[in-house]
C-alpha cells in the first residue's frame, strides 16, 4: 500500500459515517484552518471575518470529530503520511486542518483529543515535509514546532493508537519509516512477536544513534518472551504525565559526556558498556493510591459517598505507613553527615529533582515539618479513626505548608519504589527492586538504571532510577561491557 500511497495523484480520506454535526464541525474547522493562515499573513480582517463564522454549536462539534475511530488507527497514518499530493478529508486538505489544529490549540476550551487524535500524524507529516525540503513555515507550529523529531518519539506516539494485529504494531508504519530511513526487515507475519519487536527496537537504535530506547522499555505489561530491553509496543506504555516519568523531565547527566555504544550479537542480547556502580540493600514498598484518591487530593470539596469515605481513608492511611517506612529506611545507615543532610538527600530522591534547595527557601522548612507530622506518635491513630467528608478534614490535620507538601510528595512518588543502596545511599526506582540488584551507568543514558543478574554475566534491565549523588556525571569513569538481554 506504501507505493499505491505515494504513487497517487490526489487522496480522498473517509473518516466514516457523517451527520449535520460533523458536517458543522468540519465546516468550521476549515474557517479555523484559513484563518489561522490568514493571520500568519498579516491579514488580520480576513481572519476576524473566518473565526466570526464559527458558531458556538460548532465549536462544540468539534470534539466529537476527533473522536472518529480513523484518528486512532495506526493503518490509515500513511494515508495523510505518504503522499506528496494533496490529501482531503471530508472536503477539506489536510494543510488547512493542519492550521486549524493550531487555532484548536490557541483555544484550549474547545481542544478535546485533538493533540492525541493527530499527534502521530503530525509528527511523521513534519519529517516527510523536512526530508522533501517542503516544510512551509506557517505550519511549524501546527506539526508541534521543528519537525526534525527522533524516530523513537513517532513509535511512541503510536504506541496510542489501535490495531487488531500486535504484528502490525510495526508492520503498519513499514512503508512510512522506510521513506525515513529506517531500516526494518520486511514484514514478515510467521516471526514470533518478540522477535518483530526486537527488530524495530533495533532499528530505532540504530537510526537515532541513543539508548533513550531504554527509558521507553518500561509499561505496566509486558508481552512474554521480550528482551527486558525491549518495549512492548502493542502496550501503551506510559503517558507523559505518570509521576514515573517525572526525572526524565530534568536536565540530568549521570553517564557525563559520553555518548551510547552497543552492538547486537541477536535480537534478544545488547551489549553496551558502562559502571556498575553499587548494590540495592534496603527496599520498600511502592506507594499506590487510586486514581479516585488522586482526583480527591486535586479537588478537595469533591462529594463523597460513604463507600468512598471509606476507601480514601485507607489508602490515605496506607500511604502514612508506605511513608514511614521509607523514612525509617533511611534512618538506617548514617552514609550522610548529619540528620539534616539524610532528609535533604530524601528530599532529592523523593522529588526526583536532584536539587538542593538553600535555607532561604521555604520548601526545606516545610519538608523537615511534614517529615515531624509523618514521624510523630500523635498521627498515628489519625488516619484509622477519621472518616472524611471530603479532603479538607485531612488538610485541618497539618499545617498548611505541611500538608501541601503531602500532596506534593505524594504526587511525586506513587508509583515508585524507595531504596538504600549498600553505600547507604538513597534511590527511588520506578520498578520493584530487590536486594542485590545492580544500580549502573550506561553509555549515553542520562539517568541511572536498575539491572538483575541473569544467566552468567547477563543483566535484566529492571528500570531507571534517581539515586542521590550519581545524576551529574561525576561517578562516570572507565568502563565495562554489559550485556542485557
Amino acid at each position: 500500500m506504501g507505493e499505491i500511497y505515494k504513487a497517487a495523484a490526489q487522496v480522498i480520506i473517509w473518516l466514516g459515517e457523517g451527520n449535520s454535526e460533523t458536517a458543522s464541525a468540519f465546516e468550521a474547522l476549515g474557517s479555523m484552518g484559513r484563518a489561522r493562515l490568514a493571520m500568519y499573513h498579516s491579514r488580520q480582517e480576513e481572519a476576524l471575518e473566518l473565526a466570526l463564522t464559527v458558531s458556538e454549536q460548532s465549536k462544540e462539534n468539534i470534539s466529537a470529530v476527533f473522536e472518529m475511530p480513523w484518528f486512532y488507527r495506526l493503518w490509515t497514518v500513511q494515508e495523510v503520511a505518504l503522499p506528496d499530493v494533496e490529501k482531503v478529508l471530508s472536503g477539506y486538505p489536510w494543510d488547512v486542518l493542519l492550521n486549524a489544529g493550531a487555532y484548536i490549540q490557541a483555544h484550549p476550551t474547545m481542544k478535546g483529543r485533538w493533540d492525541e487524535a493527530t499527534r502521530l500524524q503530525r509528527l511523521i507529516s513534519g519529517r516527510l515535509m523536512a526530508a522533501r525540503g517542503q516544510v512551509k513555515s506557517h505550519l511549524f507550529s501546527a506539526i508541534s514546532g521543528a519537525p526534525v523529531v527522533d524516530t523513537l518519539s513517532i513509535f511512541i506516539a503510536a504506541r496510542q493508537k489501535q490495531s487488531t494485529k500486535p504484528e502490525d504494531r510495526v508492520f503498519s508504519l513499514y512503508s512510512v519509516l522506510k521513506e525515513l530511513g529506517v531500516q526494518l526487515p520486511l514484514p514478515d507475519y510467521s516471526k514470533p512477536v518478540p522477535q518483530i519487536f526486537a527488530e524495530a527496537a533495533i532499528a530505532f537504535i540504530e537510526k537515532d544513534q541513543s539508548l533513550d530506547m531504554l527509558l521507553e522499555a518500561l509499561s505496566d505489561t509486558r508481552r512474554p518472551g521480550l528482551p527486558s530491553w525491549v518495549p512492548d509496543w502493542s502496550s501503551p506504555g506510559w503517558h507523559a504525565t505518570d509521576p514515573r516519568r517525572r526525572c526524565l523531565r530534568y536536565d540530568f547527566n549521570a553517564a557525563g559526556s559520553s555518548v551510547s555504544t552497543w552492538t547486537f550479537e541477536d535480537t534478544r542480547r545488547l551489549i553496551t558498556r558502562g559502571i556498575f556502580i553499587d548494590l540495592v540493600h534496603d527496599c520498600g514498598p511502592p506507594l499506590q493510591f487510586s486514581d479516585h484518591t488522586d482526583r480527591c487530593m486535586e479537588t478537595q470539596n469533591l462529594p463523597l459517598s460513604e463507600s468512598e469515605n471509606e476507601e480514601l481513608s485507607y489508602e490515605m492511611s496506607a500511604c502514612f505507613e508506605v511513608l514511614r517506612y521509607w523514612i525509617e529506611i533511611a534512618m538506617r545507615q548514617y552514609a550522610y553527615s548529619t540528620w539534616r543532610a539524610r532528609m535533604e538527600a530524601f528530599r532529592r530522591v523523593v522529588f526526583c529533582d536532584g536539587v538542593d534547595l538553600k535555607d532561604k527557601d521555604g520548601r526545606i522548612k516545610s519538608f523537615m515539618r511534614w517529615h515531624d507530622l509523618i514521624m510523630g506518635e500523635d498521627i498515628d491513630d489519625l488516619p484509622r479513626s477519621l472518616i472524611p467528608t471530603n479532603m479538607e478534614v485531612w488538610s485541618t490535620a497539618m499545617t498548611q505548608g505541611s500538608w501541601l507538601h503531602h500532596l506534593s510528595v505524594l504526587r511525586c512518588a506513587r508509583n515508585k519504589f524507595f531504596f538504600r543502596t549498600e553505600k547507604g545511599v538513597y534511590g527511588i526506582a520506578v520498578r520493584s527492586v530487590r536486594s542485590e540488584d545492580k544500580i549502573a551507568l550506561i553509555s549515553g543514558v542520562r539517568v541511572p538504571v536498575v539491572l538483575r543478574q541473569s544467566a552468567g554475566e547477563t543483566y535484566c534491565y529492571v528500570g531507571f532510577a534517581v539515586v542521590d549523588g550519581l545524576m551529574d556525571g561525576r561517578s562516570w569513569k572507565e568502563t565495562e561491557e554489559i550485556i542485557l538481554v
